[in-house]
């Protein structure tokens, strides 16, 4: 289901630009 892995991949994405702000934050 194209609409679903979408879906999957872009949850990754806010997971991986999550834990990218929390290290920005902690190295800053």
């Amino acid at each position: 289901n194209p609409v679903r892995d979408m879906r999957e991949a872009n949850k990754i994405r806010l997971l991986c630009m999550g834990q990218w702000k929390d290290k920005e934050g902690k190295a800053s």
